[in-house]
């Protein structure tokens, strides 16, 4: 379960997304997860990776154990470096926010 605890922009510079994520440790062993938080930029105009790790946590969990993870994504986790324009920029348009335990997910 992914909930956007809160979203706000008003300028480029001023981005702030706050997620929360839910997990539970379905089995019957305490265990260990690392929750990953990826940004991808759905039209970008330059070269860029499909994904972009941008937050994790490492998270303990006991049997049956749930737990909340929360990730703040400020200005910086959208950008990218503007070789022609030599400063870090955000591109208009939309991204997607993506969630797993690693790159595959």
């Amino acid at each position: 379960q992914i909930r956007i605890a809160s979203f706000t922009t008003q300028k480029e510079e001023e981005i702030q997304v706050d997620l929360e994520v839910e997990i539970q440790n379905i089995s019957n062993v305490a265990a260990a997860e690392v929750v990953q938080c990826y940004v991808h930029d759905v039209e970008s105009t330059v070269y860029r990776p499909e994904q972009e790790l941008r937050a994790f946590s490492k998270v303990f969990l006991e049997p049956g154990e749930k737990k909340l993870v929360s990730f703040n994504l400020k200005s910086d986790a959208f950008q990218f470096y503007d070789i022609g324009a030599k400063k870090w920029v955000v591109e208009p348009g939309d991204f997607e926010i993506r969630i797993g335990s690693s790159s595959r997910d």
